[in-house]
C-alpha cells in the first residue's frame, strides 16, 4: 500500500500561486467527515507517487500526523499544458462498500502470435466492494492468443467472486488479435487508364 504525507492548504495562495511555487493543492473527503480537508504536497513528491500508484488503489495518508486509510479518486491535469494540477482523494471506512477501478496488467505479450496484431481495448475494470478487498491491479495473461481471439471482462476470474459486484459490461472486450492490414499499391498510371472514357462506347 502507498504512503503519503501532505500539509493542510495554504489559503493565502491560490491554486495557480501554489503550482507556480512548486506545489500541487489536493482535497480529501468523504461522507465520516465533518467537512472535506484541503491539503497539498510537494509536485516532486506528487509526481513521486503516482509513479507507484494509481487511480483506485489504496494510500495510507498522514495529514499533518492524522492518518486516514484512503483511495486516489482522481488526478487532474492542466488542459493546454497537461502539467499536474490536482488530486482527489477520498477517506476509506472498514466495512462500506466503495466503488473504486482496478488497472488491468497484461502479461506475456511475447508469446501471443506473431502472425496477427494486438489491440488493448479497455486499461481498466470498474467495481464495487470492501476497503480490504480492493485490488491494486487485475492481471490478464495473453500468452497463447492467436488471430481472432480476444478476451472480454467477463471472462475474468474476479466476475466469479464474490466478494466484488463488477460494474464495468462482461460483454467489454479487454484485447483482441487482429489480422494484420495489407496495404496493395495502385499504379497510378494503370488508374489513369483505367477512368479515361472509351469513344464511341454505350457510355457516350
Amino acid at each position: 500500500m502507498a504512503t503519503l504525507e501532505v500539509q493542510k492548504r495554504d489559503f493565502t495562495l491560490k491554486p495557480n500561486q501554489l503550482r507556480q511555487k512548486g506545489i500541487i493543492p489536493a482535497v480529501l473527503c468523504g461522507k465520516n467527515l465533518d467537512a472535506s480537508i484541503s491539503i497539498q504536497l510537494s509536485k516532486k513528491e506528487a509526481e513521486k507517487f503516482l509513479k507507484s500508484t494509481s487511480v483506485g488503489v489504496q494510500t495510507e495518508l498522514s495529514v499533518e500526523g492524522e492518518e486516514y486509510l484512503a483511495m486516489l479518486k482522481n488526478v487532474s491535469y492542466e488542459t493546454l499544458s497537461h502539467k499536474l494540477a490536482h488530486l482527489d482523494f477520498q477517506v476509506l471506512t472498514a466495512g462500506e462498500l466503495v466503488k473504486t477501478t482496478a488497472q488491468i496488467r497484461f502479461i506475456n505479450r511475447d508469446q501471443v502470435t506473431s502472425e496477427g496484431i494486438l489491440n488493448e481495448m479497455l486499461s481498466e475494470i470498474k467495481l464495487e466492494c470492501l476497503p480490504k478487498d480492493m485490488p491494486d491491479d487485475i492481471v490478464v495473461d495473453l500468452a497463447g492468443l492467436n488471430v481472432g481471439d480476444s478476451i472480454a471482462a467477463g471472462e475474468l476470474d474476479i466476475m466469479k467472486d464474490d466478494r466484488y459486484r463488477v460494474l464495468t459490461s462482461e460483454d467489454s472486450l479487454l484485447v483482441h488479435v487482429s489480422t494484420p492490414t495489407v496495404e496493395v499499391e495502385v499504379d497510378e498510371g494503370e488508374e489513369e487508364i483505367a477512368t479515361v472514357p472509351v469513344i464511341g462506347s454505350e457510355e457516350e
